[in-house]
């Protein structure tokens, strides 16, 4: 007896239906408890829509232009120094967060672009426990 090709047609776009759902259920998961951590870590600073303070504390739509693997180091580590975004200087150094964990990394990631009229993507922990390496070890 030969397969029907259309069970299998039928049962594939099921099992993608499926997995595209998982995925954007758990991105959406990620970036509501990313809102929390944001909430908790940066929101005295970058304020509730990421605009910064004043000319204290600068926006983060600079940061987000970038991949989102590429701040987990200034995440972790903080900035010295004075940066320039929009023209405006920002002389206030960013603390160390050290202390996250990499899952919570990743949510505050997924959050960050994924907020602020943003689509992006869903930021792992793996992802981020092999940038946190990468960052420790330099």
């Amino acid at each position: 007896m030969r397969p029907n090709i259309w069970v299998y047609c039928c049962i594939s776009l099921a099992l993608a239906g499926c997995l595209s759902d998982n995925y954007t259920i758990k991105k959406r998961q990620y970036a509501s408890q990313g809102r929390l951590v944001y909430q908790k870590q940066c929101v005295n600073c970058h304020q509730d829509d990421g605009n910064g303070y004043a000319r204290l504390y600068p926006p983060l739509h600079h940061a987000l232009q970038s991949k989102p693997l590429d701040l987990v180091c200034l995440i972790l580590e903080g900035r010295r120094g004075s940066v320039v975004i929009d023209g405006e200087s920002y002389t206030l150094p960013m603390p160390a967060f050290g202390h996250l964990k990499d899952d919570e990394l990743a949510k505050l990631l997924t959050y960050l672009y994924n907020t602020w009229g943003q689509e992006g993507p869903l930021v792992g922990v793996d992802e981020v426990e092999k940038q946190t390496r990468a960052c420790r070890s330099k």
